[in-house]
């Protein structure tokens, strides 16, 4: 009721320093019952808190900690997202993109962009055939590997590709069906590596093995 009688625990200093007589908290836990701090009404002036004020708090205090709990693992959701994001962005060897269940592409990160050349506004919208070159498109190719993802999870996208401007390059990669907790088919997530350089030097390696045979 009044600090200046109080005798039981110390009270801080900053609190006296903010005219802070009377005083009444509860504690607030999160689920599982872990302490996440107090919930307190100071007055300037002595005061007798009744026991409708302090039930008031009681339950304020339990529906606060739930709340803060959400907040919290929102707060740590957006910073794993935050990572991955910049994570994502920065592997430009990978080319990373999402597609809907239609196989449109969603999201075209700038890995992407760098291995095969159309901007993020260029390319959303589009079919992911768009990176297919015309005879995988005439054997419906990219409609295999969706399928094949939809059926096993994940299929493989080991071939050449076209780039915007026309250019081949050669992509080890996989397409991955994503789907939510009931199993509802949500899109794909399309991941490849440009290998481009590597296959030429492995041709002229086994070229030149050959004519050295």
């Amino acid at each position: 009721q009044d600090i200046s009688q109080e005798d039981r625990f110390d009270v801080p200093p900053f609190m006296k320093d903010a005219g802070v007589v009377a005083l009444v908290n509860v504690p607030v836990f999160l689920p599982g019952g872990r302490p996440y701090g107090l919930l307190q009404v100071d007055d300037t002036k002595p005061r007798d808190f009744g026991q409708d004020e302090v039930q008031f708090l009681r339950t304020y205090a339990a529906i606060l900690g739930p709340v803060i709990d959400r907040l919290l693992m929102a707060q740590t959701l957006r910073s794993t997202e935050e990572r991955f994001r910049l994570t994502v962005e920065a592997a430009l060897d990978y080319a990373i993109f999402l597609t809907d269940p239609e196989d449109r592409i969603t999201d075209w990160l700038p890995g992407a962009q760098a291995v095969f050349g159309w901007t993020a506004e260029e390319a959303v919208g589009q079919p992911s055939a768009i990176i297919f070159t015309p005879e995988d498109r005439e054997r419906h190719q990219d409609q295999w590997e969706t399928a094949t993802a939809c059926r096993t999870g994940v299929a493989p996208d080991i071939r050449w590709h076209l780039r915007k401007d026309g250019r081949r390059v050669f992509i080890e990669g996989s397409t991955r069906a994503l789907r939510d907790p009931n199993g509802t088919l949500l899109g794909f997530l399309k991941i490849g590596q440009d290998v481009t350089a590597r296959r030429a030097a492995e041709e002229r390696l086994r070229e030149s093995e050959e004519r050295l045979r």
